[in-house]
């Protein structure tokens, strides 16, 4: 894996366009955070960053709140990917209707 930012942006494109289902992408996210010691460590920086256990207003500073409540969007996002499995579709409609 190269260190270089450019080559992390060109691999972009190929991520964006590839298709992941969200059970797919949810366990990858586990497997990411909760997978070894240092993804645990690295879901907390990004808990921690994102003013999960502190508040994010800052009195007086309007435009600093929308920073942090985006930030925090951003962390809880996160936390939900991993925590929340996707539900299943099912296969075929139900009808809860009652034929008669």
């Amino acid at each position: 894996m190269s260190d270089d930012p450019i080559d992390f942006l060109s691999d972009l494109s190929t991520a964006i366009s590839s298709k992941r289902t969200d059970v797919e992408r949810h366990a990858e996210f586990r497997q990411l955070f909760l997978g070894s010691d240092i993804g645990k460590r690295v879901l907390y920086d990004i808990l921690e960053w994102g003013h999960i256990w502190r508040s994010s207003t800052v009195r007086g500073d309007a435009h600093m709140t929308y920073k942090r409540e985006g930030e925090r969007n951003l962390a809880l996002r996160a936390m939900g990917m991993v925590f929340n499995a996707p539900k299943q579709r099912p296969d075929r409609q139900q009808s809860t209707e009652k034929d008669g």
